[in-house]
């Protein structure tokens, strides 16, 4: 059994029946508002109370905060149409080769997934032999680096899957490069290739593209599994919740999910995402799905240390003072994730690096 505390059943109950709020006491519902606050999905549990129109008669209070949180998610989705605009004028030619990607491509798409959704930056994919071309034409007119170190700028550049963040001058938001969704000093090693190739439009806004839909769900399956910082990402595992639920529409899905899976080589954090979905969120999973996906787990003893621990962290989300065992999981998973995103050469001489500054500022500040 994992150990989910009593605050985070109440606020996983809630997300999957919005219906639920109304049985908790006063008390009940401060902890579970704050605990969806500082896990960041106070506005997707207000957008998921408005959809199941329960949101007339909540108590008046709720209302109203649940009410800020959807307003301050709708500010965040006009900077992203607006930057999109910014960016699409800046590069030009180069535009049509660029891909919306997360919070950007929810929102330029009108999906359910960015019904509630804060987020802070514009994440955009382009063929990574554009990127220099790219980041040219943005640093000359107005978007700077904010990585200066020699040391990050090596780091993102030869290591990771995109390049520095790169923040505007005046309006201070920031556009994040990739050219891939998963490190290619990783373990595992998707084919930017594919994903670019079988992106497609969106009909609403002619020369924006996004990843294909089996694809979005395999970025974010991906981006969740494989970072390994799991205290603040309940979020991305709503996405994922949110993305299945509106894609599996299409009789294809699931089949095409399963084989583009199995492609790219990402079966197993595609087995920890509809694993943890299933489990905290009642994600509707096929059976025939779920028995294809149990083929890309972890075998034995491991399965069950590693499903604990991800459920337990992730339930965990917007938690500051957790139990020691809590603590350790997330310790350890921080830990898997560096393993998997680097060599043991790379690792060794990344946190020699690390702890060396550590060390340094302790003893200097």
């Amino acid at each position: 059994m994992s150990a989910i505390d009593p605050i985070a059943r109440k606020l996983l109950l809630a997300l999957q029946d919005p219906a639920a709020l109304l049985k908790l006491s006063g008390p009940e519902l401060t902890d579970v508002v704050g605990r969806a606050r500082t896990a960041e999905v106070l506005g997707r549990l207000g957008a998921r109370a408005i959809g199941a129109g329960i949101e007339p008669t909540l108590p008046t209070r709720l209302r109203q905060v649940l009410a800020s949180a959807i307003t301050t998610a709708q500010a965040r989705h006009r900077m992203a149409r607006f930057e999109t605009d910014r960016l699409v004028r800046a590069l030009g030619d180069l535009a049509a080769e660029m891909v919306l990607l997360k919070g950007a491509a929810y929102v330029a798409a009108n999906l359910p997934a960015a019904a509630g959704r804060g987020f802070s930056d514009v994440d955009v994919m382009f063929p990574k032999s554009l990127l220099d071309d790219v980041e040219r034409r943005l640093l000359a007119v107005g978007w700077h680096q904010e990585q200066t170190d020699a040391y990050d700028q090596h780091y993102f550049r030869a290591w990771m899957h995109e390049l520095p963040p790169l923040r505007h001058g005046t309006r201070l938001t920031v556009v994040d490069l990739h050219h891939n969704i998963l490190p290619p000093s990783g373990r595992l090693k998707p084919d930017s290739r594919k994903l670019l190739a079988a992106a497609i439009p969106i009909a609403v806004h002619p020369g924006l593209r996004i990843l294909a839909p089996v694809d979005m769900v395999l970025h974010t399956t991906a981006h969740l599994f494989q970072n390994g910082e799991l205290d603040h990402t309940l979020r991305e595992l709503i996405d994922i919740d949110d993305l299945i639920r509106h894609f599996q529409t299409d009789p294809a899905f699931w089949s095409s999910l399963l084989h583009r899976t199995d492609e790219l080589g990402l079966g197993r954090p595609a087995f920890y995402a509809l694993e943890m979905a299933r489990r905290l969120l009642c994600t509707p999973i096929p059976p025939d799905v779920r028995a294809h996906a149990e083929r890309w787990g972890p075998i034995g003893p491991l399965r069950r240390v590693m499903t604990r621990s991800v459920e337990t962290c992730l339930a965990a989300s917007g938690r500051a003072m957790v139990e020691p065992q809590i603590r350790m999981m997330r310790k350890g998973l921080y830990m898997r994730s560096h393993w998997l995103r680097m060599s043991p050469l790379q690792l060794a001489r990344h946190l020699t690096r690390k702890s060396w500054f550590r060390m340094r500022a302790r003893f200097t500040g």
